[in-house]
């Protein structure tokens, strides 16, 4: 089973989490196996942002 480290926190908190961070690669390929989990376009959305920045 894999590791969710952001688990079970909302998008909310995710989207709060990535611009203090959005320099940090490791964390946001973290981040975007996290935004995987979840069916929101607001998760596609940010997820999309991510990858824009990776």
């Amino acid at each position: 089973m894999t590791k969710r480290p952001f688990f079970p926190k909302g998008i909310e908190e995710l989207e709060a989490l990535f611009n203090p961070k959005r320099d940090d690669t490791g964390f946001l390929q973290t981040l975007i196996a996290e935004l995987s989990e979840h069916s929101t376009q607001r998760a596609h959305d940010l997820t999309g942002k991510l990858i824009e920045i990776i």
